[in-house]
């Protein structure tokens, strides 16, 4: 049974709370999004793990986009971790949905000074789309936790960034993510990662390209069983 812990929750919506109204006026300026992620998962052993999870993404309210993603997660040390997976994504422009399926393998290096933890994690995917030509992509994302033990939450900062390579672009950086967020358990296999996110993304037209940037509030959960 998932059992919850209500003798924190008064302080962590206070600082979900402080990090919704940082997020909120960037946010409104040019419309907003929300995405929601669940994830199941399971430890085979000691050092093997696997994850089956389900995300949907809102702009303005309405759904734009969904994937269903499985992966495994191999610990080769208390410092390096590798795995695989595989993401379906079904995402909608104009009305008209399309398909793509995305395998993907990955490695994370972590490590800590003091009490600050920080990872490294370096993921290629390959994308099969239904209605245009497939790409490859290159992601880096770095990331700096801060556990607070008193509070039990743990506060972090992130960057990602995203290169494209195809027939007509070798390498091509095409996006950047920028996370601050907070992870929190509320009971012993339940546990939230609540964000705001910074997007720049490459976009392409008929006059050619331009980069648009967006802002997202985002919500994960994570059962483990």
């Amino acid at each position: 049974m998932v059992r919850v812990d209500n003798s924190r929750l008064g302080k962590i919506s206070f600082i979900l709370a402080l990090l919704m109204i940082a997020a909120t006026p960037a946010a409104f300026a040019d419309g907003w999004e929300f995405w929601n992620n669940d994830s199941l998962e399971h430890d085979f052993t000691k050092d093997l793990s696997g994850k089956f999870e389900k995300e949907f993404r809102f702009h303005n309210g309405d759904e734009y986009y969904q994937h269903t993603d499985f992966g495994m997660t191999f610990n080769g040390s208390k410092k390096l971790e590798w795995g695989a997976g595989f993401r379906q994504i079904f995402i909608t422009e104009k009305n008209l949905w399309s398909k793509e399926d995305r395998p993907y393998v990955f490695a994370t290096y972590k490590w800590n000074m003091n009490s600050i933890q920080f990872s490294n994690r370096i993921l290629y995917e390959h994308r099969f789309f239904s209605d245009k030509t497939n790409s490859g992509r290159f992601r880096n994302r770095f990331a700096i936790q801060f556990p607070q033990k008193k509070l039990k939450i743990t506060p972090y900062i992130a960057d990602e960034v995203f290169f494209i390579h195809d027939r007509e672009e070798p390498i091509d950086f095409s996006a950047n993510r920028l996370y601050l967020g907070v992870k929190f358990k509320t009971g012993k296999n339940l546990e939230w990662d609540v964000y705001y996110l910074r997007q720049s993304k490459e976009k392409e037209v008929m006059e050619g390209e331009y980069w648009k940037d967006f802002d997202v509030m985002g919500v994960k959960l994570k059962i483990d069983i």
